[in-house]
């Protein structure tokens, strides 16, 4: 079936003249082909699937008229190609067909209260186009070929019946048939079964105990009702359908071009009015666009759903409409909409007058008053239509669907706004106040008789319910919590830790043999080099347009110039250059291919290694240069790479943004530095010549992740996800899928017990000075903790950033590292140093280290002779780098006093003034003995540690260096002020004559010192 699904659909046949497609292969008629291929032909792939759907997408599959298949014993008619048929009796007296010959029986007895003569055998051959519903079941004779076919073969199949009856053996051939002929009308039955689920039992309200669904109403307006069907007409038009494809197009025109666009010229009054749902008030933050237009197309698609369903239902009359759907148009509202659908399918009517009409049509939905039962509004029985899951085919629960009746109310408000008071007519509007009011009052507030009255009223109700009920288990562990099943399917632990490795792991090879163009000197020689970000000085203030780290470090800036010279010095030249020097396009254009590989890469990385998920656009909306309005959102902190997100739900019209710090882990970390200093100027250079050669300019984006159309929305990442999550595990997750993982996981696995609390604004409550204190792993995944038990809708981040966060996100973040093992950089093949460029000139490298280089100098200074060039060489060592210089005479000064043993010793230096130095350069000396480094917090005690290891020092942190005698101790500030610790270092100096390894001293350095006295935590 895969394969003729892939290169041939012949098993689907069109009938034009009755509007169906027919399955052969299940022998009946198609309305839905998505979820027949879906439920029915699970054999067929995905992809496959999709490709059919598209290939019948303009199909127009409707349920002809039963009138059309009027056709009994006495005047059969031929069968329908690939329907089965079927054997039939029929009733003598009013023309019954029917498959059932118990069934024909019944009919007898209380149809026509006698007892009719059924015969054995069936008397007909039947068909029906539909096998469920109930009511869409209409069967009709059938005659010909495929009759006598059929009858034959029952013949045949009596016969072997009868054989075997005799005591004859039954062949395989005949068994085969049997279980074949069993097997098919089982597909039948469970077909019939399916569709007729679809369809809400007269009983079903009667056992319905949910408040939600006796709340809004749906079980009892849907019963006996067809839920595929309706849902069907509601879906978006396809390709060919241009009559829909022109109202859609017309309704973004009309929605973004006026109601958007006019909030503009709007008085400031009207829309605070227009944001509160209460008659007497204002809210305090005025309706305004959304933060992300992506949203804004999600909701203005409900709408756009309902103008299409209305179009879809136009044809039927009022008492069939009322019938298999459950309400009727108004009659200025049909009125209306056939004028539109007149307008549509004339292509001399003006673009401009079709919105105004549109416009007019939409209000008059809202402007309905409803007095009796709600239903009987299009526009309220057009809700209960949202609420069916088309995929489930069940109705969805209040957790699933508040946030459809909130994009519904946006929706509104906005075109009543307009059709209250339009934009053009807003300039010398003298009674603009009371128009407006007009509408707010009657239309658009809660408690009034109106579809935004009772959507209003369902959307609180929706809200209480999900804070109480919370969503459905999606997540479950097993016993030992290395297997987590995710919606009912398997996901190891290991799987998750491979899946981010591999996925790095490629993104540093595309880099290395695709995006960079430098090539191997020698045999063996390695290119591949790392940025030392613990060299690189960023300030955090710095709020200068298009400009950030790498623009203020003279070794990072320009290198789309070294780019260059590679390229053209390289062996791909003529991949990217002609013979006269000009670029060549094509190879250009196929570059930029591989770096939007590259980018979704390390972008997935980064999402899924930085610790909780941010929301699809806080991520895509990360810029990594300040913008207009806009700070970058990239920082290097302590040698760190840190994604600061900021949102806030009414982020465009009330300028207070959360912010939450994640810590990238190293490699990921050197892939987006990379891309920042190499790819990125090249890129934009590029991209800028392109719109040249179309005489347009335009500058380059200031966001991370882009494309022409602005910064990758949700769904261009979610899409990126679900594609590389399915390349590497064999399993499509999305972005909502992984913020369910990642939160369960660190739940698990990452989260410490009793960790601090932070301060953040509960989104929800008016009150802006209201302050609650939540867990940061939940934070970090844009939650509240309350939120985090049930994980739904996000709801808010930190107020601020402050050295208190980040240490404490950062916490977050390194847990998150270690779960994935990612919390050491790559122990592959060392790379060479990076060039480093000493004012205008650039010096030969060195010969490559025995570990990777760790910090590229970017400044050089001299040194004198004797004691001073074995300092030096110390310094060489401990970071790695044979032409590594100090940064200032004050560094330099500093390490020679530590090393001189100079006591006591104070060194004020900056922020990545090279602090850490002055106790790891002295203790790479002979005799150094063992030197004490008093961290003022965790996080700085963990990082010295780390930087020591990497340095070759021998280094560990209290308690474990209890009894090992390493060269440097770091130990907090807490501990080294107690007993335990006290008695330990007074041990040490007694036995320092003596020691293990003969240590003649001891040293103790309280690093960041200014931190120690003004943290509230040491103020004592």
């Amino acid at each position: 079936m895969e394969e003729a699904a892939e290169d041939d659909v012949s098993w689907l046949i069109y009938h034009e003249k009755y509007w169906c497609l027919v399955c052969r292969v299940h022998g009946y008629a198609l309305l839905n082909l998505e979820s027949h291929l879906k439920h029915r032909h699970r054999d067929i792939k995905r992809k496959a699937r999709e490709a059919i759907v598209a290939r019948h997408s303009w199909l127009d599959l409707r349920r002809p008229p039963d009138d059309d298949f009027r056709h009994g014993p006495s005047n059969p008619r031929l069968p329908v190609e690939g329907v089965s048929v079927l054997d039939g009796w029929g009733c003598d007296q009013c023309g019954l067909l029917t498959p059932s010959r118990k069934w024909l029986r019944v009919h007898y007895n209380e149809g026509h209260s006698t007892q009719g003569k059924v015969p054995k055998e069936p008397t007909v051959k039947i068909q029906t186009l539909f096998t469920g519903p109930k009511r869409a079941i209409h069967y009709f004779c059938v005659t010909g070929a495929e009759r006598r076919l059929e009858t034959e073969t029952e013949r045949e199949g009596r016969a072997e019946y009868h054989h075997s009856k005799r005591g004859g053996q039954v062949g395989p051939e005949c068994l085969d048939k049997t279980i074949a002929k069993i097997k098919e009308q089982w597909v039948h039955d469970q077909g019939q079964q399916e569709e007729m689920q679809k369809v809400l039992a007269d009983g079903a309200a009667k056992h319905e105990i949910t408040n939600w669904l006796k709340r809004s109403g749906w079980t009892a307006h849907f019963t006996g009702r067809d839920l595929g069907e309706i849902h069907l007409c509601s879906r978006m038009p396809g390709p060919k359908d241009d009559r829909l494809q022109r109202l859609v197009a017309a309704v973004d025109r009309m929605f973004f071009g006026r109601c958007i666009a006019g909030l503009k010229s709007m008085p400031l009054m009207a829309r605070l009015l227009l944001a509160s749902p209460h008659p007497k008030d204002a809210h305090s933050r005025p309706f305004g666009p959304l933060q992300e237009k992506t949203s804004m197309d999600r909701y203005l698609t409900y709408w756009k759903r309902f103008l299409c369903y209305c179009m879809n239902v136009l044809s039927l009359e009022s008492d069939t409409l009322l019938e298999k759907h459950g309400f009727s148009f108004a009659d200025g509202q049909r009125k209306g909409l056939e004028t539109l659908s007149e307008h549509l399918q004339d292509g001399d009517w003006q673009e401009r007058d079709l919105e105004e009409e549109l416009l007019r049509v939409s209000a008059s939905f809202w402007m309905q008053r409803l007095d009796g039962d709600p239903f009987a509004s299009p526009l309220w029985h057009f809700v209960a239509v949202l609420g069916i899951d088309g995929e489930s085919g069940q109705l969805r629960p209040a957790h699933l669907f508040t946030y459809v009746l909130a994009g519904i109310v946006y929706v509104d408000r906005a075109l009543l706004a307009e059709y209250a008071i339009p934009t053009a007519q807003r300039p010398g509007m003298e009674d603009l106040e009371r128009r407006f009011a007009r509408v707010r009052d009657t239309w658009l507030c809660k408690a009034t008789y109106s579809p935004m009255g009772y959507t209003l009223s369902l959307l609180l109700y929706g809200r209480k319910i999900a804070k109480e009920t919370g969503s459905r288990l999606m997540v479950s562990w097993s016993k030992q919590g290395d297997l987590m099943y995710f919606m009912g399917k398997p996901i190891p632990m290991d799987a998750i830790r491979a899946m981010v490795h591999e996925m790095i792991t490629d993104a540093e090879t595309l880099l290395w043999t695709e995006l960079m163009f430098k090539e191997k000197k020698g045999d063996g020689d390695d290119v591949r080099f790392t940025i030392p970000l613990a060299d690189v000085e960023d300030d955090l203030t710095q709020t200068q347009r298009g400009q950030s780290f790498v623009h203020t470090n003279s070794g990072l800036a320009g290198k789309e110039g070294e780019m260059l010279e590679d390229l053209v010095r390289g062996k791909r030249r003529q991949d990217f250059l002609d013979k006269d020097g000009r670029w060549n396009w094509e190879g250009v254009r196929g570059y930029l291919k591989s770096v939007d590989r590259f980018k979704e890469l390390f972008m997935l990385s980064a999402h899924m290694g930085g610790g909780a998920p941010a929301r699809g656009d806080e991520l895509g909306g990360l810029r990594w240069v300040n913008g207009i309005n806009r700070d970058r959102g990239v920082f290097i902190i302590d040698g760190e790479m840190v994604t600061v997100t900021q949102y806030h739900k009414s982020l465009a019209h009330f300028d207070s943004p959360k912010v939450i710090p994640r810590f990238l882990p190293p490699r990921v970390a050197q892939l987006m530095a990379m891309y920042f200093v190499y790819i990125r100027p090249l890129t934009d250079r590029w991209e800028a010549e392109q719109w040249a050669l179309y005489g347009k300019k335009k500058p380059p984006s200031d966001f991370i992740w882009h494309d022409e159309n602005g910064p990758w929305d949700g769904t261009r990442i979610s899409k990126a996800m679900a594609k590389w999550s399915y390349h590497y595990m064999g399993r499509r997750i999305t972005l909502q899928d992984w913020r369910h993982i990642a939160i369960a996981v660190s739940k698990k696995h990452a989260r410490q017990r009793g960790a601090a609390k932070a301060d953040f604004e509960e989104d929800d409550n008016d009150d802006d000075e209201a302050e609650q204190y939540e867990i940061p792993d939940d934070l970090a995944a844009a939650h509240t903790t309350k939120t985090a038990a049930n994980y739904g809708v996000t709801i808010d981040v930190l107020r601020r950033l402050t050295a208190e966060s980040l240490e404490i996100f950062g916490q977050v973040s390194h847990r998150w590292h270690k779960f994935l093992e990612l919390d050491q950089p790559s122990s592959g093949p060392p790379p060479l140093p990076l060039k480093r460029e000493a004012e205008a000139d650039i010096k030969p490298q060195a010969p490559r280290p025995s570990k990777r280089a760790r910090v590229m100098h970017l400044e050089k200074q001299r040194l004198g002779s004797g004691q001073g060039q074995v300092i030096l060489k110390a310094l060489q060592a401990v970071l790695r780098d044979n032409h590594a210089r100090f940064r200032t005479p004050q560094q330099e000064e500093a390490v020679r006093m530590a090393a001189a043993k100079e006591t006591p010793l104070v060194a004020i230096l900056p922020t990545g003034g090279g602090k850490s130095l002055i106790f790891m350069v002295p203790a790479m000396l002979a005799g150094a003995g063992v030197t004490i480094v008093v961290a003022p917090y965790a996080e700085l005690k963990r990082q010295l540690v780390t930087r020591c290891l990497d340095a070759g020092i021998d280094c560990k942190h209290w308690p474990q260096a209890r009894d090992s005698w390493p060269r440097v101790v770091i130990v907090s500030a807490e501990a080294a002020t107690g007993d335990d610790f006290m008695q330990w270092a007074a041990d040490l100096s007694v036995r320092g004559k003596a020691g293990p390894r003969g240590h003649r001293s001891t040293s103790v350095i309280l690093h960041s010192l200014p931190l120690t006295n003004t943290g509230r935590s040491f103020k004592d």
